[in-house]
């Protein structure tokens, strides 16, 4: 395994990650692995797992725990993650107290932000979502929020079943000769949020720890709880300007008049688009970084964003708005599908279109076309 230096930008979806990881067999080549891995996962070939000296997969506790999804696979996942890369284990120390506990009263995506500035260096902002979600993700504790956005701690979920299967996983890779006094020299009692007296009792008596463990039809993990959040869909829609003025001094190969109305409608049509999303009872969403969207909002019970382009329409310019259009919008689904996020694409154009074949051509590629009132939007 590695210990160097994981992606703290892009996103991994640990379900789906678990089931990538379980269908990995032993004596895969690095590139079998990473034909195993969706993306973003496939950068976690080198640091998941073990390779002999011919560069074969030798089979490991982590694999068999995904493969056969026992209960705390997906906590087993976060160990090896946080095993991987000396900048998490910094972060946890920074937010767990001398016990090895989460500080529940101080964790939140701001807080993490702040740790993470001291300790990495990188788009510090979206590591910090990305981690803060990590913790939900690992089944570690239920988070509140305000928005998409982590502000605090919920509840903490009770982890000791994990200790097992993450120590005999640690010791295997580490070659650890007395696993739990190295596993408490390291600290791994606080990637599961637990005290070194919870963690040494789960470990001495493992009946009692997978006694904690969730029960179900398959006493599966339970799959972490949605939305698998894109960091950084958070920021609050910001009315755009309908009374700008373009700049007149350049030469223009058309008529600025044209342009500036075009702009304008642009914007009322986006700023009428946010208030239709208000109606809704949902929150507009501007970007922070890629994907550069004009307005963003999430559902109902928080599973998919929508993800809108507007373009304004006149009978000169339709068919290369719409087409345009439909370009960037499915760049922008792909790039938050790529980040584990279930995204709907839609364009938002001022007017009805003079033809009826723009929306087949959109609906045929799952984007939602639209317009004032914007009734077409479910």
């Amino acid at each position: 395994m590695a210990d160097g230096a994981l992606s703290l930008t892009k996103h991994y979806v640990f379900h789906r990650l678990v089931d990538e990881v379980g269908a990995v067999r032993a004596g895969m080549t690095v590139a079998q692995v990473e034909g195993c891995l969706k993306t973003p996962h496939v950068e976690l070939a080198d640091d998941l797992f073990q390779y002999d000296p011919y560069g074969r997969v030798v089979d490991s506790v982590l694999i068999q725990a995904c493969r056969d999804r026992s209960p705390g696979a997906v906590r087993v996942l976060w160990a090896a993650l946080v095993a991987a890369d000396p900048r998490l284990r910094a972060a946890i120390r920074e937010l767990t107290d001398g016990d090895g506990r989460i500080v529940a009263d101080d964790f939140s995506t701001d807080r993490v932000q702040l740790v993470l500035g001291a300790v990495a260096e990188t788009d510090t902002r979206k590591a910090a979502s990305n981690l803060a979600h990590y913790f939900e993700q690992s089944r570690l504790l239920t988070p509140r929020r305000h928005g998409s956005q982590i502000v605090g701690v919920d509840a903490f979920l009770d982890t000791r079943s994990a200790v097992p299967l993450t120590v005999a996983h640690l010791a295997t890779i580490r070659g650890w000769t007395d696993p739990l006094a190295a596993a408490l020299d390291a600290e791994v009692n606080s990637w599961l949020n637990l005290s070194p007296e919870q963690f040494a009792e789960a470990w001495n008596n493992p009946a009692s720890a997978w006694a904690t463990a969730p029960t179900g039809a398959s006493n599966d993990e339970p799959a972490p709880p949605p939305p698998d959040t894109e960091p950084g869909l958070d920021l609050p829609y910001v009315e755009a300007d309908e009374s700008v003025a373009l700049d007149y001094s350049e030469d223009w190969e058309f008529n600025p008049d044209a342009l500036e109305n075009a702009s304008r409608l642009h914007r009322a049509t986006q700023n009428a688009l946010a208030s239709w999303v208000r109606g809704q009872s949902l929150d507009p969403l501007r970007p922070d970084g890629d994907p550069l969207f004009d307005v963003g909002w999430w559902n109902g019970d928080h599973t998919r964003f929508n993800v809108a382009e507007v373009k304004s329409l006149s009978v000169a310019n339709e068919s290369r708005q719409v087409r345009l259009g439909l370009g960037q919008v499915l760049d922008y689904r792909h790039q938050l599908e790529s980040n584990g996020v279930d995204a709907q694409a839609v364009i938002a154009l001022s007017g009805a279109p003079q033809s009826d074949r723009w929306r087949e051509l959109c609906g045929g590629v799952g984007v939602e076309l639209t317009w004032p009132p914007f009734d077409h939007l479910g």
